[in-house]
């Protein structure tokens, strides 16, 4: 009866160490990625050291280009076909009227040459994107770790009236430099836009343009611009459903290391409990643990090996027509996901020789608690046979005197 206890015992431990390897391979990689993805400092750090936020001003050029293409291609579409409508042409010279200045500035942006794209690279500065981008970051982490009911976020691109005047300022420059100069009977009248003119006077100055934009620039036509140059995330098409399957993917990732670890204990302390042998619990289970860092460090050198096959994946996806836009996207996502697989590779890494050591440190200690059972197991043995002999020499002794 003993013995079929015994075998149960060890069937049961074999059972419980071979689902433990199973469990820490499988598991370990996901914690190194949780432990990566969890964190959003690890995403804002990997914007800061890829030098992001240098490149974001190209792709907002390449984008605003690629608007005010699609947009003049569409007007000029309209305008074929809607030619001849009075009520049509009405409601055109209106609507143009009205997006005169934000097309003017546009146009001028996508001139490399022009002063208005100067000022707005110069705007642009690192400090700004940075912002709007951790405002970013953070609202959606919010969101995924349930603090608000969705990502909430405001990023206001033009942050003063005094920006937006210096941007205005250039486009005039820019418009006056494409234009003609005006006949010398050409006057000017109170009411003049050089947003508006067909040609530049000849006695225009600085300080009639900066009029005009004072002028033009009143607070509530300044707020009007302002919110049409905030980015709200309410007004934003988030897709609900796609961004509800991320956050129970993150609660899911950030459960996990704690998961493991209980579920680890668990079974590290029953493989102790049914291991029949007293002498061998501890290095059974670090040689479990062993085996276990073993696996993960082949998986490790697998994952490795192949990531340039990932990220040539990542690349042709995001190679769409040779569009300028998508190209410069692709030069800020790859190095990002880069970092991020590095940070990956380094919690991997972090993770593994932390079981590897612990399984090393198991089995030493199995040795030399081996080594003291064994130890105490012969003294005692010897101290029976003493004690036995003892009780002899007396029996012969008593008979020896008899």
């Amino acid at each position: 009866m003993k013995a079929i206890v015994k075998g149960l015992r060890s069937f049961i431990s074999t059972i419980l160490r071979f689902l433990l390897s199973i469990i820490l391979v499988l598991t370990i990689p996901v914690c190194a990625l949780s432990l990566t993805f969890i964190n959003r400092n690890n995403l804002k750090n990997a914007f800061e050291l890829t030098n992001t936020y240098e490149k974001f001003t190209p792709a907002l050029l390449n984008l605003i280009e690629q608007q005010y293409e699609n947009s003049s291609t569409e007007k000029t579409d309209q305008s074929d076909t809607t030619q001849g409508s009075p009520e049509t042409t009405q409601s055109q010279d209106t609507t143009n009227n009205t997006n005169i200045y934000p097309e003017i500035i546009f146009s001028q942006l996508t001139r490399e040459d022009s002063e208005t794209r100067r000022t707005f690279e110069q705007f642009m500065k690192k400090e700004l994107l940075k912002r709007a981008t951790e405002k970013v970051i953070d609202a959606f982490y919010d969101y995924f770790e349930g603090k608000t009911r969705q990502p909430e976020f405001e990023i206001n691109l033009i942050d003063s009236k005094e920006t937006l005047t210096n941007i205005l300022k250039a486009a005039v420059n820019d418009k006056f430099d494409e234009i003609p100069v005006c006949n010398l009977d050409y006057t000017t009248t109170n009411e003049f836009n050089p947003f508006e003119a067909e040609c530049r006077p000849e006695n225009i100055t600085d300080k009639d343009v900066d009029d005009f934009i004072a002028q033009f620039l009143t607070d509530e036509k300044y707020n009007e611009i302002y919110a049409t140059t905030t980015i709200k995330s309410e007004n934003l098409n988030i897709p609900k459903k796609e961004t509800e399957n991320i956050k129970v993917i993150f609660t899911t990732l950030k459960a996990i290391p704690v998961y493991t670890f209980v579920v680890t204990i668990l079974f590290a302390s029953l493989i102790i409990v049914t291991t029949p042998t007293f002498k061998t619990k501890f290095s059974r289970l670090g040689g479990t643990l062993l085996t276990s860092g073993i696996i993960l460090t082949l998986i490790h050198i697998f994952i490795n090996k192949n990531w340039n096959r990932i990220d040539i994946f990542i690349s042709d996806k995001l190679a769409i027509d040779n569009n300028s836009f998508i190209q410069t996207i692709k030069r800020i996502v790859l190095p990002i996901t880069d970092n991020l697989f590095n940070q990956f590779l380094s919690n991997f890494t972090i993770l593994n020789f932390s079981l590897i050591t612990i399984g090393i440190g198991f089995i030493i200690f199995g040795i030399f608690f081996k080594k003291e059972v064994l130890m105490n197991t012969t003294k005692t043995k010897k101290e029976k046979d003493y004690d036995y002999n003892d009780e002899n020499d007396d029996d012969d002794n008593d008979s020896n005197t008899s």
